[in-house]
């Protein structure tokens, strides 16, 4: 799990953020945009009933950098109640968790190509 931004453009729908989620296991990856870096625990934990819905299986164990927006009292007692085990990364080391950051990069080359190719404006970022 990552979060990219600030971007340069605010959306439509007045986001700046990415937060993605990759699945190791089944590569399923889910994408959400918020606003402000406070709204991304909220989002993550919509995403995780969500997965937990479709999947019929709980989310078992995730791993992060340390941002504040994932390694915070409000983070570690979601999923301390959940039973989720949350690993982080040494700091400054994106490599520890390369295939979300792979994820980011991928995104946002393939939505800067079509933007281009389509001439359409920057702020269609996230839509």
């Amino acid at each position: 799990m990552d979060v990219c931004g600030p971007m340069p453009e605010m959306s439509l729908g007045g986001s700046r953020y990415v937060t993605t989620v990759l699945d190791d296991c089944t590569g399923l990856s889910v994408v959400a945009f918020t606003e402000t870096k406070d709204a991304i625990g909220k989002k993550v934990r919509a995403i995780f009933e969500a997965l937990e819905n479709i999947a019929g299986r709980r989310v078992k164990e995730v791993r992060t950098d340390r941002g504040r927006e994932f390694v915070n009292q409000a983070m570690g007692d979601y999923f301390s109640n959940k039973g989720i085990i949350h690993g982080t990364t040494v700091g400054y080391t994106p490599e520890q968790n390369g295939a979300a950051e792979r994820l980011n990069r991928t995104l946002l080359e393939k939505t800067r190509a079509m933007l281009v190719e389509s001439e359409l404006p920057q702020q269609l970022w996230a839509e």
